[in-house]
Parts: C-alpha cells; sequence; structure tokens
C-alpha cells in the first residue's frame, strides 16, 4: 500500500458509508406521466410521480450487468431494488469526492461469484480507500469535475465521428455511380447517365450469379473455411480465421455448382441482406448458401467498380425492394441478377476506381486515428480517477 499525502488516511468503505437497497418497482407499476427519474443499476430506467429519495444520492447498481456502477440521481428520486441507496456522514465527507471515488473504485473486487454478478455492502465494505480532509476533498472534486466534463466533452465529438465517416464513404459512392469522380456530367439527351454510360442487367456483365448448395456441412478441423456473413468485418473484410471450417469432402461437393475465387463478388441476401466484400485471396473457401457468388465479367465491368455501384444507394435501394418477407428477410437470386447497373466504359471504370480507392484510403487514416484518439480519451478517466485519490491533481 503507498504512501498518502499529508493529513490523509486510509480507511475502509464500512467506515465512511452505508449502503441499503432501493424499492421495488416493475415497469408496469411506473407512471409514464411522471417526471420523478426512477434510477436502477444503469441508470435512470423509466420515469414515476413519487419519491423515494429527496436529495441527490449516490447509488450504487446491486446485480446483473451493471453491478458496481455508480449515479448521481436527481433532487427527486426513486431507486429501485437493483441499486443501493449510499448514506455517509456529510460533515466529514464531500458529495462529489465520494461519487467520484465510488466511480473509481473497483467495488467488484471481492465479487468471486461465477454467476450472475451481485455485490453488497459484505463485499464492499472491506475496501480500503484513502481519504484526504474535507477541504481537500471539495479541492479535488471540483478540479475533477471540471476535468472530466473536458473528457466527456472530448468523447461527445468522437462519438460523431463514425457516422460521419459513414457519410463521407456514401458519398463517394454516390459519386461513383454519377460519374462525379471522373468528372463527366455530360448527359446524353434524355437519359439519367452520364455520356457513353448504360443500363445494363447484372446477368449481362457476369457469368454466373448463384449461391452454393443448401446442405450445411458439419465443423471440421481442416484449412477450408465456410464464410458466412458474421465473418464479413470490417468495411471490406473477411475473417477467414474465426469462420466455421469444413472438410475436404464437403469442400468438394458443395464446389461443385459454383465456388467463390479470386476478384468474385460476395453478397449477403439471406438474413442481413446488402453486405457485399470483394474476394481478395487465392485461398480455397467456400461461402454459405446465405450469400451470393458473382462472377463479373472482366471486359465489362470491373470488380472494384461493380461492389462499388452494389455498396451505393443504387444497389442497396434494389436490394431492400426485392426482399421477400418472411421469418428472415430474404433476396432471391433471380432479383439479383435483375439488378440495374450504370455502367461506364471500361477505361473509365478504371479512373472512377483510381480516385474512389484514394478517398477511401484517406477515409481508413481518418478512422485509424479516430479508434487511437478513443483508445487514449478512454484511458483518461481512469487515470484522471487515480491521480486525484493518490493527492496528485
Amino acid at each position: 500500500m503507498s504512501d498518502l499525502p499529508i493529513g490523509w488516511a486510509w480507511v475502509r468503505l464500512g467506515d465512511i458509508i452505508q449502503i441499503s437497497s432501493g424499492k421495488a418497482l416493475t415497469k408496469n407499476q411506473m407512471k409514464t406521466s411522471g417526471k420523478i427519474p426512477v434510477y436502477g443499476g444503469n441508470g435512470v430506467t423509466g420515469y414515476h410521480n413519487e419519491a423515494l429519495v429527496h436529495k441527490k444520492t449516490i447509488v450504487i447498481g446491486r446485480v446483473g450487468f451493471y453491478c458496481g456502477s455508480v449515479h448521481l440521481t436527481e433532487e427527486k428520486a426513486w431507486v429501485t431494488d437493483n441499486a443501493f441507496i449510499t448514506k455517509y456522514s456529510e460533515e466529514h465527507i464531500d458529495r462529489q469526492f465520494l461519487f467520484w471515488l465510488l466511480k473509481g473504485t473497483n467495488l467488484r473486487e471481492n465479487d468471486s461469484s461465477t454467476a450472475q454478478p451481485v455485490i453488497s455492502g459484505q463485499k464492499i465494505y472491506p475496501i480500503i480507500v484513502g481519504i484526504p480532509p474535507l477541504s481537500e476533498q471539495k479541492r479535488i472534486a471540483k478540479k475533477l469535475d471540471s476535468l472530466l466534463t473536458r473528457v466527456d466533452s472530448c468523447e461527445s465529438h468522437l462519438e460523431r465521428v463514425p457516422q460521419i465517416l459513414k457519410r463521407f464513404r456514401q458519398s463517394v459512392l454516390g459519386a461513383v455511380v454519377t460519374g462525379r469522380l471522373s468528372e463527366n456530367n455530360e448527359k446524353e439527351d434524355g437519359q439519367d447517365l452520364p455520356k457513353g454510360w448504360r443500363w445494363a442487367k447484372l446477368t449481362e456483365i457476369t457469368s454466373q450469379v448463384k449461391d452454393a448448395d443448401h446442405k450445411m456441412p458439419k465443423p471440421a478441423i481442416s484449412d477450408i473455411p465456410y464464410v458466412s456473413t458474421k465473418d464479413f468485418i470490417n468495411h471490406d473484410d473477411i475473417d477467414f480465421e474465426n469462420a466455421k471450417h469444413i472438410s475436404e469432402e464437403d469442400f468438394i461437393s458443395l464446389t461443385k455448382k459454383i465456388k467463390p475465387e479470386y476478384d468474385d463478388v460476395l453478397l449477403s441476401r439471406y438474413g442481413t441482406v446488402g453486405e457485399v466484400r470483394k474476394v481478395k485471396t487465392n485461398q480455397r473457401f467456400q461461402a454459405s448458401y446465405s450469400i451470393a457468388i458473382i462472377k463479373p465479367i472482366h471486359d465489362l465491368v470491373l470488380t472494384d467498380f461493380l461492389v462499388a455501384v452494389l455498396r451505393s444507394d443504387i444497389g442497396q435501394e434494389q436490394m431492400r425492394q426485392n426482399i421477400r418477407a418472411s421469418s428472415q428477410p430474404d433476396l432471391g437470386l433471380e432479383n439479383i441478377r435483375k439488378f440495374n447497373i450504370p455502367l461506364p466504359p471500361i477505361e473509365e471504370q478504371a479512373e472512377i476506381v483510381r480516385r474512389a480507392e484514394k478517398l477511401f484510403a484517406y477515409a481508413e487514416r481518418l478512422e485509424a486515428r479516430y479508434l487511437s484518439a478513443s483508445e487514449r480519451v478512454a484511458r483518461l478517466t481512469p487515470s484522471l480517477l487515480a491521480k486525484g485519490f493518490r493527492g496528485e491533481l
């Protein structure tokens, strides 16, 4: 146990707080017209017309996933029996300091249960923490309030980045299918496509659009992945390593009808509809029957261009319009073959793909910076809390 600053003292939580369970209140018992927030282990869970506590109160999640989470209620609130109400001496403990102290303490450190997590006074009272004099508590709490408000603001700004990147990528796809990326803005008379472009059915520019045999192979220890939509990861990747693997015998049987090869296109068509992947490997694998395997005729259409069209609003809207209603969304192969594809000359496709790849690479760099920044920001709160409770702020 490290040394504390002068005037601080080591204490057990049981020396400074007492906890008691809130009062049960089901969703049906809540009054939807009420304005008093109802707190459970995960914060506000609804509203009611009665209050159980009548001043700002620290509550601690008691059971389940949010066991040990800490929240500060409004002046008037109801606290359910999924959370503990915390009481303490206001003459000796600053409420905001205690809130941050409990936030920065692992309240589940004595929970050894393997079933549903649960905490109790017996488990948290023995936890040892450092407590400064009241005046120092107030100073630390004020400092933490200021710093962590800025952290929250930073997190809030970062949370908007994925949606911005998504819109950016979609705008690039829109530019791909309208000719804006090749700066071909001249339209043929009476046409909705740039000059030199034409509409083509998918079946006209592909040699095959099929799925694998609907037999479900058994898992096997092998080097042959059997890919389903759940193995589509990130924006353009396939997780072969964690995919189900199948036997050589099943692979041979399942590939008699069709098999995915380098530069093919995979389109999810059952369950999760509309995910598109380019096959970028010569590795042997088979795709589940929930995925359409599309083989472009490369003299007519570049794989990367076709992938962009299928991911664009033009492609996705055709998928939405042709999904068959059932317990699981289902996009029929015949409908996929009839998709209308805006098709420029092959040389223009190549230029469009080159420019699109440059923009997508820019988005990837921005996303990497966003992920790195998010990781750093996520470490700030525990780091600042730890510094505060070592007397280093």
